[in-house]
C-alpha cells in the first residue's frame, strides 16, 4: 500500500462519486505487515484491528493517518499491545479502545484536542493523563479513568458500565464540575444484583 495504491484508490473513489453519487461508507483492507502510511488516504474513520500473528513491535504514531480522520477504533485480539502515540494527531476527535493495549494508557500519548475516549468491556487497565479537552468518556469502571491527580474540568458526558456505592462518591461537583450526563450501572456489593441509572441535564447542579 504504497503512495501509487492510494493515488489509483482515490481516482477509483472520484470515479464512483462521479457516477453513483456515493462512495461506500465502510471499506476493508486486510494487511499482514507492519503499519503503513495513509496519510494520502481521504478517510474520516478507520477500524484497526490486530490478530496477534505479527511481531507486535510496530509504532502507531499520528503521521501515519490523514489529516481527514475524525476517529478511530482499535480493537486488539489475544491481547497484543503495540505502542500507540497519537499526540501529533490535529483532527482526531474520538478514539474507541475495545480491549487492554497495555499496562497503563497514558492520554498524554492521544492527541490533545481529542473530545471523545470510549473504553470497551474489554479494556482492564488504567487510564492517567487525561486530555485536556476530553468532553466525553466512556469506561467499565470509574477507578480506571479517575484518581485525585487528574482533573476532569471539561467533561460533560461520563458513562461506566458498573460502580459501585462507594466508587460514587467520587463523583462530585468538584471533581466533576461541568458534567451533565451520567449513565451507570450500580452494583450492590455481596448481593450480586445491579440497577441501571441515567441522570442529565446539569446534573452537578443539583449537589451545590
Amino acid at each position: 500500500m504504497d503512495q501509487a495504491f492510494w493515488d489509483a484508490v482515490s481516482i477509483f473513489f472520484d470515479e464512483l462519486r462521479a457516477r453513483d453519487g456515493f462512495i461506500p461508507e465502510h471499506i476493508c483492507f486486510v494487511l499482514e505487515s507492519r503499519p503503513v502510511k495513509l496519510i494520502n488516504a481521504p478517510l474520516t474513520e478507520l477500524l484497526i484491528s490486530f490478530d496477534g500473528d505479527g511481531d507486535g513491535d510496530g509504532l502507531i504514531t499520528g503521521d501515519l493517518f490523514p489529516t481527514t480522520l475524525t476517529s478511530v477504533t482499535f480493537c486488539y485480539i489475544y491481547c497484543l499491545d503495540p505502542k500507540i502515540d497519537l499526540s501529533g494527531h490535529s483532527s482526531l476527535k474520538s478514539i474507541l479502545f475495545m480491549d487492554t493495549i497495555d499496562k497503563t494508557l497514558d492520554g498524554s500519548r492521544l492527541p490533545q484536542k481529542l473530545t471523545c475516549l470510549l473504553l470497551g468491556r474489554g479494556f482492564d487497565q488504567t487510564v492517567i493523563n487525561l486530555p485536556p479537552r476530553l468532553t466525553e468518556l466512556v469506561a467499565p469502571r470509574i477507578g480506571q479513568v479517575y484518581d485525585n491527580h487528574q482533573s476532569s474540568n471539561n467533561l460533560r458526558r461520563l458513562a461506566l458500565v458498573d460502580i459501585t456505592r462507594n466508587g460514587l462518591t467520587v463523583i462530585t461537583p468538584i471533581n466533576f464540575p461541568m458534567l451533565e450526563d451520567l449513565t451507570f450501572r450500580l452494583i450492590e456489593v455481596g448481593h450480586y444484583s445491579s440497577s441501571s441509572y441515567h441522570w442529565s441535564n446539569h446534573i452537578t447542579s443539583s449537589w451545590n
